[in-house]
């Protein structure tokens, strides 16, 4: 017997709908801000390239609403095939690590894929918590599954997504609202 898989642990599968997509025409970072607060949950789908020319792959992060101080906390499992790594960040971080993103240095057409999870995201008394998933395939290869939270409860309003560098031309941010 099949059983569905909900949606963060729900029974059965939300609604994703389209909130906004935004494709970069040059380099630069994302910015979604003004969230609507009429879903239950939010995800990010991410389809991007780091602007760097240096090979491999560049750590990319997450904001919540803004905060750039030293509020944010983060663990990661992942790896390229040969070995794990695993790592935390404490409740000292000034970002979220979200995976890493291939660098403009690794073969052309390399994308890195990412999907973020941001569960009861309007909840004002919860801390914000994200759930992260990164692929990279090619020559440059990466699976990972990261997690963070911002030390500071409220409604999440606005997500900035960056790289050092930016992303290149061409990456895709798409976010979605998820109906209970």
């Amino acid at each position: 017997m099949l059983i569905p898989l909900g949606f963060l642990g729900a029974g059965k599968l939300g609604t994703f709908e389209l909130i906004s997509t935004q494709v970069l025409s040059s380099t630069g970072n994302i910015t979604f801000s003004s969230i609507p607060q009429n879903y239950k949950h939010l995800q990010l789908r991410i389809t991007a390239r780091d602007a760097t020319s240096a090979g491999g792959g560049i750590s990319t992060s997450l904001r919540i609403n803004g905060v750039t101080t030293s509020s944010y906390a983060w663990h990661y499992l992942d790896g390229t095939g040969a070995s794990p790594a695993s790592a935390a960040g404490s409740t000292a971080q000034t970002s979220i690590l979200m995976g890493y993103t291939p660098s403009n240095g690794v073969p052309a057409g390399q994308f890195a894929g990412h999907v973020v999870d941001l569960a009861d995201y309007t909840n004002a008394n919860k801390k914000p918590v994200v759930r992260c998933f990164t692929a990279i395939a090619g020559s440059y290869q990466n699976v990972g599954i990261h997690s963070g939270m911002l030390n500071t409860a409220g409604a999440v309003t606005q997500l900035d997504i960056f790289t050092a560098n930016g992303f290149v031309s061409g990456s895709r941010f798409s976010l979605y609202g998820v109906r209970g």
